[in-house]
């Protein structure tokens, strides 16, 4: 058992697991909050954006797919900046904002009908890499996205 810093008193495993646990969640917490605030900020621009420059007949739907995800990640953000929840559900929330960006991408592709265009696989690709990947594969992602 490891001693304590103040005294040469072993800590107890039951209180060293509270202490790293409540450190893993705030810091997790705070970084999902962020992380879902951004994404909602960007598809309220994305649809800003979509509205503006989608062709007559599918702007609508376009429109509101982009926003009502927005308005998902609003509501995530602020459900991690209000909530103080077990660490054991991070993973399943962090799965449902997947779920969320997924179908989103593929709504988009179906309703554009154009898969070479391949925005909608794009924001797929980022979606999985701000989730699961390493900050430079993002990087590479969204510098495809933008130089293609």
């Amino acid at each position: 058992m490891a001693a304590g810093p103040a005294n040469d008193r072993p800590i107890q495993p039951e209180t060293l697991h509270t202490h790293v646990q409540l450190a893993l969640e705030s810091g997790h917490r705070d970084l999902i909050a962020t992380r879902c605030a951004l994404i909602a900020i960007a598809y309220a621009g994305l649809s800003v954006f979509n509205a503006f420059s989608m062709p007559e007949p599918i702007v609508m739907a376009v429109t509101s797919l982009t926003f009502g995800t927005a308005v998902v990640f609003a509501a995530l953000a602020w459900f991690h900046f209000t909530y103080d929840y077990p660490l054991q559900y991070l993973n399943a929330l962090a799965m449902l904002e997947l779920t969320v960006l997924h179908i989103d991408a593929l709504m988009f592709t179906a309703l554009t009908q154009d898969v070479m265009n391949g925005l909608g696989l794009y924001v797929m690709v980022i979606s999985t890499d701000i989730f699961l990947g390493s900050a430079a594969w993002i990087v590479g992602s969204v510098a495809a996205l933008i130089l293609t």
